[in-house]
């Protein structure tokens, strides 16, 4: 961590609270970086910078840098001149303003309370600078005004079984890398699983009762949502009415796919959904 981010935020500090508060390394990474622009940003603009001071001017902070990295890249001064907007997304604005978020909850402890000023005379304030009415505000007429050029959020479009059917026909025809690939995307839509976690599945999370073969049972140690465990298993049936959205099939078919290779000889530990090369050779 460089010594930007040290003058405001020790690195092995905020690991450390973060994982009391349940939040993965790759987050708490993530979080950093944020933090890390951040301060960069306002302390090219004012050298006095320091992000654990809440004063008045800390919202402004706060929505000029969103402003920076996620308005309209039209955005000109009085003058005509560009502003230098990025134009990013607005789900980059809502990661922006989680990561300062946190990191005020983590050294003030001041969670969802209210941003409010307790000493006028000497500009001390007190709760989040984010849920001030400026920060506020700004995100507010941000993803409105994001949202009429036309931008929708990523997750807006749910997945639909017909597009299910085509992504079988079209992994259908790719061998074992179609077998693995259509096994992970019906498997994340069928339990909501995001792509990290489906291809973190080992072979000692699944239980198939051979004897039936009408069930798949997902027994899931981790989860982004549920990282302090209490995983429901999931019991994945077949189906035959729809084939292509059947998790029996899917599954006995990139089962035989790593079956067939002469070489792969673990079926039964380590990661399921091991990776297939350009020449359809399975890795080990």
């Amino acid at each position: 961590m460089n010594d930007i981010i040290d003058e405001g935020l020790r690195e092995n500090d905020y690991v450390e609270r973060e994982l009391k508060h349940h939040i993965s390394d790759r987050t708490v990474q993530g979080y950093n970086r944020i933090m890390n622009m951040y301060i960069k940003f306002n302390k090219e603009k004012y050298p006095d910078f320091d992000p654990l001071l809440r004063t008045k001017d800390t919202p402004c902070h706060i929505a000029a840098y969103i402003y920076h990295k996620c308005d309209f890249k039209e955005q000109r001064d009085d003058a005509g001149a560009l502003l230098g907007c990025e134009g990013r997304k607005f789900s980059t604005a809502m990661g922006i303003r989680a990561a300062i978020s946190k990191y005020y909850d983590n050294h003030y402890d001041c969670g969802t309370q209210r941003y409010h000023c307790i000493s006028p005379e000497e500009n001390i304030w007190e709760g989040n600078p984010v849920l001030s009415k400026k920060v506020t505000q700004y995100m507010s007429s941000l993803r409105k005004r994001k949202a009429q050029s036309g931008e929708a959020p990523e997750s807006v479009r749910a997945l639909l079984p017909s597009d299910m059917e085509k992504l079988y026909v079209r992994c259908n025809g790719r061998g074992k890398r179609g077998a693995r690939q259509y096994c992970v995307y019906l498997w994340s839509y069928l339990c909501l699983l995001r792509s990290d976690e489906a291809l973190k599945i080992d072979a000692h999370h699944i239980e198939f009762p051979l004897h039936e073969e009408q069930c798949v049972v997902l027994r899931l140690e981790f989860r982004k949502t549920h990282q302090d465990g209490g995983i429901q298993p999931f019991h994945l049936h077949r189906n035959d009415r729809q084939p292509y959205l059947c998790p029996v099939r899917a599954f006995l078919r990139w089962v035989d796919a790593r079956r067939a290779d002469p070489e792969s000889d673990a079926h039964n530990f380590g990661p399921f959904f091991v990776k297939v090369d350009d020449y359809g050779r399975v890795d080990h």
